[in-house]
């Protein structure tokens, strides 16, 4: 009475199996990588196929586990407590990276993407810090976008007026941002190779790419 368990097949042999969680009082999580699914029962880490008694060490120290992504050996995963932490299976270590965040995603290429209050953040695993992306109009991220009102696509890179942080904003095909600050309120805007000019209702200026005017 009370448990509660994982059902899984394989698509080309449809026979039930069924995982046991361990404590059916926590809430299971599942996440998978390169072909392998990962849940946890709130506490304890278990990878599908392996055998019920084996599982990695405890992953949260004080809260169950409410969402979990899996990438390069890293188990990423937010708690009760609103803690966005990683947990190195090479070494045990639990490091806590950042707070008041309530969901992680799978990852999608090398990045994973986290809710922190009203925002959501990119994370890369590879570097294993934030990016400079969020999706927030008052977020605290140097590259975050405000009010967008014009946007136009030039040499293999994307150009954004920000009116709301007085500035343009440039992504490159290779990932790359940055944002150059005008004394114009952009509205509109047009580029060409080495400058751009930014208008708005009343005003118009002229700008290289460093963010000099002209």
């Amino acid at each position: 009475a009370g448990e509660k368990r994982i059902y899984s097949a394989p698509l080309n042999n449809l026979t039930d199996k069924q995982l046991k969680v361990q404590d059916p009082s926590l809430q299971p999580v599942l996440a998978t990588e390169q072909g392998s699914i990962y849940y946890t029962d709130g506490r304890h880490l278990y990878r599908v196929g392996d055998t019920e008694s084996t599982y990695d060490p405890v992953l949260s120290r004080s809260a169950n586990v409410e969402s979990l992504s899996v990438k390069n050996g890293y188990y990423y995963y937010t708690d009760m407590d609103k803690k966005f932490c990683s947990y190195n299976s090479s070494t045990a270590e639990i490091v806590v990276l950042d707070e008041n965040c309530s969901y992680v995603s799978q990852s999608f290429g090398d990045e994973i993407y986290v809710i922190k209050g009203s925002t959501i953040r990119s994370y890369s695993t590879l570097s294993h810090e934030f990016t400079d992306f969020e999706i927030s109009s008052s977020s605290s991220a140097q590259n975050r976008l405000g009010n967008g009102t014009d946007i136009l696509y030039e040499n293999n890179t994307v150009f954004v007026a920000d009116k709301e942080n007085q500035r343009i904003s440039y992504y490159t095909q290779d990932g790359k941002a940055k944002t150059v600050q005008t004394s114009v309120t952009p509205e509109y805007f047009a580029v060409c190779d080495e400058t751009f000019m930014v208008a708005n209702s009343t005003s118009i200026g002229l700008y290289d790419y460093d963010g000099n005017e002209l």
